[in-house]
């Protein structure tokens, strides 16, 4: 086994009264191997110590060293640890406490270690003109499942602990797609059973009126059976069956209820990939109900591109009845497939469409331009336009 040093910073969360809070300087103590030192008013640093497995002999002369990772779980159990104290520290002072993202360092000596991640990334304004549509389409259908689920995954992005991540994800779906429906028995059914279980002498009371309580308010379609027949996943081999969705649904409802309930879940990996599953397909569930979709689609004869590429995309590519296809890729990865998306074309005589919900690009060999749509020839046009408005609609 191998000793690791650790430190990462901790820091105060706003409370609803809007106050920055700040540290005083006495924050300094060690409880349960934990170093609490004050940095500054805004971070205390927390150190310690824990021993992991790092080293792996591969023969007897090869011995590998592995730099130790926030992704161990080693760590995780000693982050568990510390989580236990910032809690009881939020009971004391009345206010939330959490890691500071990025924060955590971590060396075992004669192996090295890892630095706080400071990752810096540029958001880039997003195309205003779509959003404006997208306000008008929610204000006009006025979906409360809709509009409930936009804010719950708006919150989910606000958070950096994946269990609560989840938790926001996870009411997403349901704020999408969870419905019960109708009633299980009929007014006539329902005095029938309960004539039943008056005239069965032998039933405690209290069973009696906790059966016929339950039945009265049983639904017909449970909120899962719901949510099971309207979410339509997928893989690389094409749609997914009814009861794969059922057993990929129960499993995100699992970790969600485990962790929302106070529940830790004490395998890492499993969690990180929970998360991975269900942000990236509710993040897709919802855009696909918001028009116009934040999608283009390519749009050319199956003649005009290189097979291997055809071949690659498989099931993906529509073959539309007025003989051109089409092949869906994200909005912001237009600069990607204009890149390559050339080398793919059989000749300088052909092009493909690039498709918005507000633009047309014919894309060649050797030139890219933006086309109005009354310039895209027949009997291409009838298909652009065809895209175009199912992207704007669904329609």
């Amino acid at each position: 086994m191998n000793k690791v040093q650790g430190n990462l910073l901790i820091r105060f969360q706003s409370d609803e009264d809007n106050y920055h809070l700040k540290f005083s300087p006495e924050w300094n103590f060690t409880i349960d191997g934990f170093q609490f030192i004050f940095i500054d008013e805004d971070h205390l640093q927390v150190s310690f110590e824990y021993e992991a497995e790092l080293t792996e002999r591969w023969s007897d002369k090869q011995i590998a060293h592995r730099i130790p990772s926030d992704s161990d779980p080693e760590f995780y159990e000693k982050r568990e640890r510390l989580e236990q104290i910032l809690d009881l520290i939020s009971l004391s002072t009345g206010h939330g406490i959490k890691i500071k993202s990025g924060s955590v360092t971590l060396s075992s000596q004669g192996i090295g270690g890892s630095n706080p991640v400071e990752n810096t990334k540029v958001v880039v304004l997003p195309d205003i003109d779509s959003i404006t549509k997208r306000l008008a389409y929610v204000k006009n259908g006025n979906d409360k499942g809709l509009i409930n689920g936009l804010r719950a995954y708006r919150m989910s992005l606000s958070y950096e602990q994946p269990e609560e991540k989840i938790a926001k994800l996870w009411s997403a779906v349901e704020q999408l797609y969870s419905k019960s429906g109708g009633r299980l028995f009929t007014d006539e059914e329902y005095k029938i059973l309960k004539t039943f279980l008056e005239d069965w002498k032998e039933l405690p009371e209290k069973k009696r009126e906790v059966l016929l309580k339950r039945v009265q308010d049983t639904p017909e379609t449970s909120p899962m059976d719901s949510m099971v027949e309207k979410v339509k996943l997928m893989n690389e081999e094409g749609d997914l069956a009814t009861e794969e969705v059922r057993t990929i649904l129960n499993e995100w409802r699992s970790k969600r209820s485990s962790t929302s309930h106070g529940g830790r879940v004490s395998n890492r990996e499993e969690i990180d990939d929970v998360l991975w599953d269900i942000e990236g397909t509710v993040e897709t569930l919802i855009g696909s109900q918001v028009y116009p979709k934040m999608i283009r689609y390519l749009v050319f004869r199956e003649s005009d591109i290189n097979k291997d590429f055809l071949e690659r995309q498989g099931f993906l590519i529509s073959r539309l009845e007025t003989g051109y296809c089409a092949f869906a890729i994200k909005h912001d990865d237009f600069d990607l497939y204009t890149q390559f998306l050339p080398h793919e074309l059989v000749s300088s005589d052909v092009c493909i469409y690039i498709v918005s919900h507000n633009q047309v690009h014919e894309l060649k060999k050797t030139e890219i331009k933006e086309v109005e749509l009354a310039d895209v020839e027949e009997p291409a046009r009838k298909t652009v336009t065809k895209i175009q408005l199912k992207i704007n609609s669904g329609e």
